[in-house]
């Protein structure tokens, strides 16, 4: 058996958190400080995911795993705003913290409502279209039969397809950008510069060493364009970025109590205007950082 597909066991089931408010699932800041945890911890949990997703769906049934990591948790319902926070009690305890979070809601207005369609997804939470998708799975599709992986070695092709069947641009998007970091071993915002680059052929303000990447990059994949918003995590990093169109309204505020909010609205979070440092249309927003975009892409 390869190193990426270990065996598992059954340990337990916990109670709906809905139900409970005493059972409570976070991160244990003095034995795991930062919570930080093994890269083959969390690529044996994302192949756990992927098998089960491939195996065990049948004809006539459902099957959709929301949430199955050692960085993220992800909690949706049909639930308006608020019922979410008293829906989920793990929400109200004291004891559950965390340094960033990405909120989506809305109506569901072109498409029924459903666990695999709603967001936030696994890495990801969209605003607008992918109207290259067509070409982009189409693309992915083909480059299964020539990638290779020195971790999975021959049983990289069990992960396939990358793009998993009847999900909404977005999940082909999610499905995409998780694989790049997840098998593929890249950074969140590398994969991200990855999918979605910036108009960089004619920008002569451009450092040389972004433009090179980027031409580099589009050796390896397509652009998905939109119009498309799209904020995104891997439970280390947090950011938003703009499709090179640039046609979707986002919005952040950056405060001096330590906070930093976007938006694809303006007025979402309400805050006294004297605490408001920098606020702005999104340039490029990263965990840990005010620096605009072109700073932040050097990184």
């Amino acid at each position: 058996m390869s190193p990426g597909y270990p065996a598992f066991a059954h340990i337990g089931l916990r109670e709906n958190p809905g139900k409970n408010l005493n059972q409570v699932t976070c991160p244990d800041r003095e034995s795991n400080p930062g919570h930080l945890v093994s890269w083959p911890d969390a690529l044996t949990v994302f192949v756990l995911r992927k098998r089960a997703t491939h195996q065990i769906p049948r004809p006539g049934t459902r099957f959709y795993i929301c949430s199955l990591s050692l960085y993220t948790v992800v909690y949706k319902g049909q639930l308006t705003s608020d019922q979410l926070w008293t829906y989920f009690r793990d929400l109200q305890s004291p004891n559950y913290d965390t340094y960033l979070a990405l909120v989506h809601t809305r109506f569901s207005t072109n498409t029924f409502p459903s666990w695999e369609r709603a967001h936030p997804l696994r890495c990801l939470a969209h605003n607008g279209e992918i109207n290259t998708l067509r070409g982009n799975v189409n693309l992915m599709k083909a480059r299964e039969g020539v990638m290779k992986s020195s971790v999975f070695g021959s049983d990289l092709k069990k992960l396939y397809p990358v793009v998993e069947p009847n999900l909404s641009d977005s999940g082909a998007v999610d499905c995409v950008l998780e694989f790049l970091v997840m098998a593929g071993n890249r950074p969140m915002p590398e994969a991200v510069m990855t999918m979605v680059p910036e108009a960089w052929q004619n920008d002569q303000t451009m450092p040389n060493d972004k433009r090179d990447f980027y031409h580099w990059s589009a050796c390896a994949m397509e652009p998905w364009d939109g119009p498309a918003l799209l904020t995104f995590t891997d439970g280390r990093y947090v950011g938003a970025i703009l499709d090179r169109n640039g046609l979707r309204p986002s919005r952040f505020y950056m405060m001096k109590d330590n906070i930093m909010v976007m938006a694809s609205e303006v007025g979402v979070y309400d805050t006294d205007p004297s605490n408001v440092i920098l606020k702005g249309p999104l340039a490029g927003l990263c965990e840990g950082s005010n620096e605009p975009s072109g700073s932040l892409k050097a990184i």
